[in-house]
């Protein structure tokens, strides 16, 4: 709350975003795909008793900003987290004949198949934006980064033992590195102010191509050495709009 008067500010709810108040004395808002009320009192400005759930399943973005609206009269309108951008997975032939792969419908932004063929590394927009691993033999879909923040395009090794992926838990969007099994450390391998992801890998495995976006030149192609300096150089850098370079498969 901050009283436009005295520039006094105070914490109402913490953790809530998207507050609207209802004209039947409730402060209406969102936090973690649910929408709370909680009985607000206009003249003293304080929040009174606890707050209820009114709806599950809304969607609520990493911004803060939750898809609902109180009307005048205190109807609420809202976007399900199960209703948009819903994908299914599936096997395309030659011949245009669809596969259906058995996993569920979700938010899939990006595909990448591991390079023995036996997994699948998704980028899935819904709950929060993580990297997940689809078992084609298990049938299983397992988170593999659990982050606040937007994480997604994964990358895999040529040796299909670790996963490349961008991640804002840093600050800008920068390349990160973790096992494909989910053991170990999230390794970082940029720190940069300008927003990145990656786009393959050389057959070696040691250098990584990967999309930088930047003020001067716009959308470049860089090749990162996976060195221990992390050494980085630009490929293709020039006043027009460069991205999602691949390598051929010989690395030329």
């Amino acid at each position: 709350m901050l009283n436009l008067e005295t520039g006094e500010r105070k914490i109402l709810v913490p953790g809530g975003s998207n507050p609207q108040y209802s004209a039947a004395g409730y402060l209406v808002y969102g936090i973690e795909n649910t929408v709370r009320a909680v009985r607000f009192d206009p003249v003293s400005l304080e929040i009174v008793g606890d707050s209820v759930p009114m709806l599950d399943g809304v969607i609520t973005k990493q911004s803060g900003g939750a898809d609902f609206t109180v009307s005048v009269d205190g109807t609420v309108a809202y976007i399900s987290s199960a209703a948009p951008n819903q994908r299914r997975l599936v096997w395309v032939n030659r011949d245009g004949t669809r596969q259906p792969i058995n996993a569920p419908p979700r938010q899939y932004q990006t595909l990448r198949l591991s390079p023995d063929g036996s997994r699948a590394a998704l980028d899935i927009r819904d709950e929060q934006s993580d990297i997940w691993i689809w078992n084609f033999a298990r049938d299983t879909l397992t988170r593999l980064t659990a982050d606040p923040s937007v994480e997604g395009a994964p990358v895999w090794t040529p040796d299909g033992r670790r996963i490349v992926f961008f991640s804002g838990r840093a600050g800008p969007n920068n390349l990160f590195m973790q096992p494909a099994d989910g053991t170990g450390a999230v390794e970082r391998l940029t720190s940069s102010p300008n927003g990145q992801g990656a786009n393959g890998f050389l057959p070696d495995g040691m250098r990584l191509i990967f999309r930088e976006d930047t003020i001067d030149t716009g959308q470049d192609i860089r090749i990162l050495t996976l060195d221990p300096q992390r050494t980085s150089m630009p490929v293709i850098q020039t006043k027009f709009n460069e991205a999602n370079g691949e390598i051929s498969p010989d690395g030329r």
